[in-house]
């Protein structure tokens, strides 16, 4: 069984022609409300790539939160980890998208971002084949990763650069077989540098594996303790919506690492699951990914 923790949201989308200037008006082409969430929306494609998954994460006593614990089901996402709030409502995200897919994200917290680390503690007495985290405090980061360092359980660790989440000094407790993923600017933004080089913090983390950064229609990059590896070539996708992107990668990734893939086929499995989201308004799809079949169509 493997498992995504964190975030799990309603989103209003939000298409514009162009990202509006401060104080400037401009006219809504579409608004779409959709349901989110980095945790969802890797548990969702874990499931649509044959993946037995789990979510662990909190929604609102409330509509949303009930809608939202049925759409993961229709997923065929495991749901007893899933659990209700009396306290906060369902996370809420609005994003405001131009037609090139660039978006301005507000977020609203709500119970997703209030579960507490006792509740972590009991989930991770169970053995879990895989775990994917994106959105947890520093702290309970922390309670995974030693985890996985006792269990030897293959980890996947969604970075929040933007937040500031992440320090340097972090890397010496990523521990056990670590995959860590940024995108492109979150990676020149930590780096302080248009220079994407890792090298040094290899060194601080003796067991991390892989750094996986993703850079939108320019492709991916792989960065291991010894090797390099580029994705120029991808898809072409008509985008409808960029959110889940990332989140659908990740998925992808670890169903190529689980399978064995090489490494360049491994980001092929990402940017294929990528594809499928981008084209979908809803930041998710229901299909059913033949991946081996999609790699040979798209990238041989």
């Amino acid at each position: 069984m493997h498992l995504a923790i964190g975030t799990i949201s309603l989103e209003n989308l939000i298409e514009v022609e162009e990202l509006p200037e401060k104080n400037e008006d401009v006219i809504v082409k579409s608004h779409n409300q959709i349901f989110s969430g980095a945790a969802g929306n890797i548990a969702a494609m874990l499931s649509n790539l044959g993946l037995e998954t789990s979510l662990f994460s909190m929604v609102g006593n409330d509509n949303q939160g009930k809608s939202l614990i049925q759409e993961m089901d229709s997923y065929g996402v495991d749901t007893t980890n899933l659990f209700l709030s009396e306290e906060h409502p369902t996370s809420l995200f609005t994003c405001i998208m131009d037609q090139q897919g660039q978006r301005n994200v507000y977020l609203a917290k709500g119970a997703s971002f209030f579960f507490n680390d006792d509740e972590i503690r009991k989930l991770l007495k169970q053995r879990w084949d895989s775990i994917s985290i994106v959105g947890l405090r520093k702290e309970q980061y922390s309670l995974v990763i030693s985890y996985a360092r006792e269990t030897k359980t293959y980890l996947n660790v969604g970075t929040l650069i933007s937040s500031g989440q992440l320090q340097k000094d972090d890397f010496e407790f990523f521990v056990g077989p670590v995959n860590l993923f940024m995108n492109d600017s979150e990676a020149k933004r930590f780096l302080m540098s248009e220079e994407i080089n890792f090298r040094e913090y290899f060194n601080y983390s003796q067991t991390l594996q892989n750094v996986i950064i993703t850079r939108g229609e320019k492709g991916s990059l792989l960065l291991t303790r010894n090797e390099s590896y580029t994705v120029n070539k991808i898809p072409t996708t008509k985008v409808k919506n960029t959110l889940g992107c990332g989140d659908a990668f990740m998925a992808g990734w670890t169903y190529g690492d689980i399978k064995g893939y090489s490494p360049r086929e491994k980001l092929w499995c990402g940017h294929c699951c990528s594809k499928e989201v981008a084209e979908s308004i809803s930041g998710r799809t229901l299909k059913r990914i033949d991946i081996k079949k999609t790699i040979v169509e798209e990238y041989c």
